[in-house]
């Protein structure tokens, strides 16, 4: 199957077509419903720990205001937030982790996909993936890699300048904010300044609302590549 796939695309290239033919041993449906499974989970993660600092800062204010008339009772809403603070970051990371798992095998099996294709693209099936772990490379190549992903799925030059949608863009910029609020944040945290706690977690909401924009939008970016492949493949 792949030998045959690999001669018709040198058939294809040798007439001046540019078209894909992705070998349909290696779908990414079965990727990507696992994939939209774990994007739900991780929004839906993301909004309790929103929840969880909105309490947080009510429970600022409250100290603030001297709410509180009597140390017991202080320590015991101080234990709450604490161990619903403690519970919903727990929670996300767990998620974070799978779904970072989840999504890194649905990249690395579209790149590899679109280079069983014949097609050339200068990030491979594991930078593809790789990048994102790497400091300040992270800021560009990530974008790069997923950018030939879609260019090759949809028939073009996976390194051409062909115009890529919207939400590509919409996707990188909010994955930026996230993390560049979320370190922000945990630099304003270490402090014993309820005031400067407080905008710590605004900020930290931010990063959070940021992360569900990213989420959703990358989950609609998989589905096309995904359905695009399957097209081409005719599956």
């Amino acid at each position: 199957m792949l030998e045959e796939n690999l001669a018709a695309s040198e058939e294809l290239v040798g007439s001046g077509e540019t078209e894909i033919t992705v070998s349909q041993e290696r779908p990414l449906s079965g990727l990507f419903r696992h994939a939209r499974l774990v994007v739900f989970l991780s929004v839906a993660s993301a909004v309790a720990l929103i929840v969880s600092d909105l309490n947080t800062m009510t429970f600022i204010q409250r100290v603030q205001d001297s709410t509180y008339r009597s140390q017991s009772a202080l320590n015991a809403a101080a234990a709450t937030v604490d161990g619903w603070t403690a519970m919903t970051n727990t929670i996300f990371f767990i998620i974070f982790v799978w779904s970072a798992i989840v999504i890194g095998r649905w990249t690395y099996r579209a790149m590899a996909n679109v280079r069983s294709s014949g097609l050339t693209t200068s990030v491979s099936p594991g930078w593809a993936v790789g990048w994102y772990f790497i400091p300040v490379a992270f800021l560009w190549m990530p974008f790069r890699g997923l950018a030939q992903i879609w260019r090759g799925s949809h028939g073009h030059e996976p390194t051409g300048d062909a115009l890529l949608p919207g939400a590509m863009r919409v996707w990188w910029a909010a994955f930026l904010l996230t993390n560049f609020a979320a370190r922000l944040a945990s630099t304003l945290s270490e402090t014993e300044d309820l005031g400067r706690l407080q905008t710590s977690i605004s900020v930290n909401i931010l990063s959070h609302l940021a992360h569900i924009l990213a989420a959703l939008t990358i989950l609609k970016i998989m589905r096309q590549i995904t359905s695009a492949q399957q097209v081409v493949a005719g599956t």
